[in-house]
């Protein structure tokens, strides 16, 4: 069955893909091109165009008497369609993996996964809070969860600026000197006696960075000390976070049966998050096809290319396996 798969970009002027860096556009347009030959070798590929900007787009319909009337172009256009695929395959899951691969092709600064110059300047910003305030605990706490995380920069993404979540990622790419540094300040917060939100994050840091793989890291401990966040702050993440870790302490029903008491909270009225963990819990738990539906549906919430692109590839191949990834 034959399938289109359009491309929609931002309008606003010309063309943006123009106005890329060199090298972002370079490596555009070369995952494009391998991405097309990859789909004429598979026989995938009927057809495919990329077509010009809004400051070029013309509209062109029949008149009355034949002639043709034509109108345009269309500058403040917000969004408009930059290209398409036609491909020939044998399922709509295939067609969406297809078009989940061609979503995460490589753009400017702002479609990737996250910004390196902002965590950079977080983190000399921190790193001053902490020589001007070394005594306290929650500055270094701060500081400790930066770089705890930080330090996970190199395997989060892949050479496509594809999302690699954590229990994917090759964790003999992470920061080992980062992660020393990280711990040290943390232990140094921890030894002062008083515990604040930005030292319990930094621990939870601590014990994935620690853990060879998600199997032996400590989980029992994470739910503690989620559960010990949640006295600090009832934020709506701290308990989407504690939903995880109570899953891999008592089991994906436990996680599911805490992700129900969030469902009605407003901040998860537009978020991606609470169906993209309720689809991971419910393969866990075996149950294929709503997992699948859970995933594509984050893939339409979230504004983030490598997300919606990792959710709706996972879908797919969660349909096409026919089970579960974790079984």
């Amino acid at each position: 069955m034959k399938y289109m798969l359009m491309m929609n970009t931002p309008g606003g002027g010309p063309y943006q893909i123009a106005s890329w860096p060199a090298e972002d556009l370079k490596a555009h347009i070369a995952f494009m091109m391998g991405f097309g030959k990859k789909l004429s070798a598979a026989g995938e590929l009927v057809g495919a165009e990329g077509l010009s900007g809004p400051d070029q787009a013309k509209l062109i319909r029949a008149g009355a008497n034949g002639e043709p009337i034509t109108d345009g172009v269309f500058p403040e256009s917000k969004e408009f369609l930059a290209g398409y695929w036609i491909v020939d395959v044998d399922t709509p899951e295939r067609a969406y993996a297809i078009a989940a691969e061609a979503s995460a092709a490589p753009g400017p600064g702002g479609d990737r996964l996250y910004r390196i110059d902002l965590s950079t300047e977080a983190i000399r910003v921190g790193r001053l809070l902490y020589q001007l305030l070394p005594d306290d605990q929650e500055v270094g706490g701060l500081l400790a969860l930066m770089l705890l995380t930080d330090a996970r920069r190199t395997a989060r993404t892949g050479p496509n600026g594809e999302l690699i979540p954590l229990d994917e990622q090759v964790r003999s790419l992470w920061d080992q000197r980062v992660i020393a540094e990280g711990r040290q300040i943390l232990q140094r917060a921890l030894a002062r006696g008083a515990t604040g939100p930005f030292q319990i994050q930094a621990a939870v840091a601590a014990l994935h960075d620690e853990a060879s793989s998600t199997h032996d890291t400590d989980w029992g401990q994470i739910l503690a000390l989620y559960e010990l966040l949640l006295r600090f702050e009832d934020s709506p993440m701290a308990r989407l976070s504690q939903a995880v870790a109570l899953a891999m302490v008592h089991g994906p029903a436990a996680g599911l049966q805490a992700l129900d008491g969030l469902a009605a909270d407003p901040h998860f009225a537009t978020s991606h998050r609470l169906d993209a963990v309720r689809a991971h819990l419910l393969e866990r738990a075996g149950n294929r096809d709503e997992a699948i539906r859970h995933y594509r549906r984050a893939a339409q919430r979230t504004a983030s290319l490598p997300e919606r692109h990792y959710l709706l590839l996972h879908a797919a191949r969660l349909n096409e396996s026919g089970s579960s990834i974790y079984s």
